[in-house]
C-alpha cells in the first residue's frame, strides 16, 4: 500500500482509538490495553499490521461492552467507509502508475534504439528498463524519473563528445597522413594509399568509418616501420663496416708513423737521422730562397770521441752520445731541428735565426756539455764539443752552405777544440 495511504489510515485509526480510550479509566485493564494498542498503532508500518490491531481493538470493545455500542458501530462504519475510499484511491493510483510505467518503457525503447552505437549507454538504458518493472509507488516512480533525466542528459552529452571526438580524430589522421606523405618517400604504393585514405576522410561522417580508415593507416604505418627498421639495420651494418675500416685506417696510420719514425729517427739517440736532416735543410733553404726567411745551422762534433770508446768501451760511448743529444735537445726551441749527422756529429737547424743569435745558442750548448759529468765503474770523466755555425746567404747553394758550416766546425777543432767558430764568408 502507498505510504501516504498508510499514513492517512493510521491517522484516522488513531483518532478513533483516542475517542474509545477516553471511555475507559486509565488504571483499568481495558484502559491499559487500549493505550498499548494505541502505541502499537503508532509504530505500525503496513496495512496488515493496522488491520490486526483493529481486530484486537474490536475484541476489547466487545469484551468491555462500552456505554454506546451504537456510537461505536457508527464510528467503525465511518472508519470502514474511509478505509474503502482510500483503497479505491490506491487502485486508481496503481492504474495511473502502471500507465506511466508503460509509457516510460516505450520511451526507453525508442531512445535506446538511438544509442546502439554506444555499448555503455545501451547497457544503461537496458538496466533502467529492467528497474522500471519493479516500481510500485509514486515515490519510486518520482525517484526513477530523476535518474532517467540524468540518463537522457548523459546520452546527449555523450553524443556531443562523440561528435567532437569524430572531428578531432579526422583532423589528427589527416595531419598524420599529410606529414607522412610530405616527409617520407618509401615507395609510390605507400604514398598512393595515404592519398586514398585522406580522400576517404574528407567524406566520412560516422566515427566507426573514421576508425576503419585509422586502422588502415596504422597498418600502412606498421609497414613503413618494418621498412624503416630494415633501413636502420642496413645503415647500422654500413656504419659498422665504416667503423671497422676507420679502425684499420687508424692502425695503418700508426704503423706508417712508426715506420716513418724508424726511417727518420736515429735509433740510438732518438733524434732525427741523416735522412730527416737532408729533407728539413732542403725545406729551409727553399723557404729562404722564396721568402727570404733567415736560417742558421750549427754543426757539432764530440771531441776525442774515439778515445772515449777505446778507454771506456763502445757501450759507454753510446751512453755519451745519448746524453749529449739530450742536453742539446733541452737547450733548443721546439721549432729547431736536432739530427745525428753521422758518428759523433750532430746538426741543429735554427729557422728564423741570424748568425749572431746562432752563435749565442752554440756557446750555451758548448758550456752545458762541458759542465756535464759521466761515470764509468765509479770513475767520473767529462767530454767537450766543438761547434761550427753559419747563416744562409744570398749567394749560397745548399751544398756550399753545408760546406761552409762544416768548414767552421773544422776550424774550431783545429783551434784546439771545445770552442765555437762562425763562418762569415763563403770558402
Amino acid at each position: 500500500m502507498d505510504t501516504d495511504l498508510i499514513r492517512e489510515y493510521k491517522l484516522l485509526s488513531k483518532l478513533l482509538l483516542g475517542v474509545l480510550s477516553s471511555s475507559y479509566a486509565a488504571d483499568q485493564p481495558s484502559g491499559k490495553t487500549m493505550k498499548a494498542l494505541l502505541n502499537a498503532l503508532e509504530s505500525a508500518g503496513s496495512s496488515g499490521q493496522i488491520k490486526d490491531l483493529h481486530n484486537q481493538i474490536k475484541e476489547v470493545l466487545i469484551k468491555e461492552s462500552p456505554r454506546s455500542v451504537t456510537e461505536l458501530e457508527r464510528e467503525v462504519a465511518s472508519l470502514k467507509a474511509e478505509f474503502m475510499a482510500q483503497s479505491g484511491r490506491e487502485k486508481e493510483l496503481s492504474t495511473v502508475l502502471d500507465g506511466l510505467k508503460s509509457l516510460i518503457a516505450l520511451s526507453l525503447r525508442e531512445v535506446e534504439s538511438m544509442s546502439d552505437q554506444d555499448e555503455k549507454l545501451r547497457s544503461l538504458f537496458e538496466a533502467s528498463r529492467e528497474k522500471l518493472k519493479s516500481l510500485s509507488t509514486i515515490e519510486e516512480l518520482d525517484d526513477f524519473s530523476r535518474q532517467l533525466k540524468n540518463l537522457f542528459f548523459q546520452k546527449t552529452l555523450i553524443q556531443g563528445v562523440i561528435e567532437q571526438e569524430r572531428d578531432e580524430l579526422k583532423n589528427i589522421i589527416l595531419i598524420m597522413a599529410g606529414t607522412l606523405t610530405s616527409f617520407l618517400d618509401v615507395g609510390g604504393e605507400f604514398n598512393s594509399n595515404l592519398d586514398s585514405y585522406a580522400k576517404q576522410l574528407q567524406v566520412v561522417k560516422d566515427i566507426h568509418e573514421i576508425q576503419v580508415v585509422r586502422d588502415l593507416l596504422l597498418k600502412e604505418t606498421l609497414s613503413l616501420k618494418e621498412h624503416t627498421s630494415r633501413m636502420i639495420d642496413e645503415v647500422n651494418q654500413a656504419n659498422q663496416r665504416v667503423e671497422s675500416a676507420n679502425q684499420k685506417i687508424e692502425k695503418l696510420k700508426k704503423q706508417m708513423e712508426r715506420i716513418k719514425q724508424e726511417v727518420s729517427i736515429d735509433p740510438l739517440t732518438r733524434v732525427d737521422n741523416r735522412r730527416a736532416f737532408d729533407a728539413k735543410i732542403k725545406q729551409e733553404f727553399a723557404s729562404f730562397k722564396r721568402y727570404g726567411s733567415k736560417c742558421s745551422m750549427i754543426m757539432i762534433d764530440i771531441d776525442h770521441f774515439k778515445m772515449v770508446n777505446d778507454t771506456y768501451g763502445h757501450r759507454t760511448g753510446d751512453g755519451v752520445l745519448r746524453v749529449v743529444a739530450g742536453i742539446i735537445r733541452k737547450e733548443i726551441r721546439d721549432i729547431d731541428s736536432l739530427a745525428r749527422y753521422g758518428g759523433e756529429e750532430f746538426t741543429v737547424i735554427l729557422p728564423h735565426t741570424e748568425l749572431s743569435s746562432a752563435l749565442e745558442v752554440a756557446e750555451r750548448l758548448r758550456a752545458k756539455v762541458e759542465e756535464s759529468r759521466f761515470s764509468y765503474r765509479g770513475k767520473q770523466f767529462s767530454v767537450t764539443i766543438s761547434l761550427g755555425v753559419g747563416e744562409i746567404r744570398e749567394d749560397d747553394t745548399l751544398e756550399s752552405f753545408i760546406q761552409r758550416v762544416d768548414a767552421a766546425l773544422y776550424a774550431a777543432k783545429n783551434a784546439g777544440r771545445n770552442q765555437v767558430k762562425g763562418s762569415m764568408v763563403a770558402e
